[in-house]
């Protein structure tokens, strides 16, 4: 997957997308200030292939977590969300 370097906030859309995957997909109990922070995410690139995969950056640096694993089931237009580098899609409708 190629990627385009950015840094952006997280859309509107996006930050639907990835409260939903929490609150159904997640791996280990997520806190509420975490649910609370979605909107501050900062996207730091996305996938130049069109599937409209993003990832995040915290400005931390160490090791991976991964708190949500899931697969949905997405109109066309809906766009799918990678999570600090893991392949996991993160899209519920």
């Amino acid at each position: 997957m190629g990627e385009l370097s950015l840094t952006r906030l997280i859309t509107a859309e996006e930050a639907e997308i990835l409260r939903r995957a929490l609150e159904c997909a997640s791996v280990r109990p997520i806190p509420a200030s975490l649910l609370e922070s979605i909107g501050r995410l900062i996207v730091v690139s996305e996938c130049v292939c069109g599937c409209g995969s993003v990832e995040f950056g915290s400005g931390l640096t160490g090791s991976e977590t991964m708190i949500v694993d899931g697969v949905g089931i997405l109109p066309v237009e809906s766009r799918f969300i990678s999570s600090f580098g893991q392949q996991t899609t993160a899209s519920f409708i």
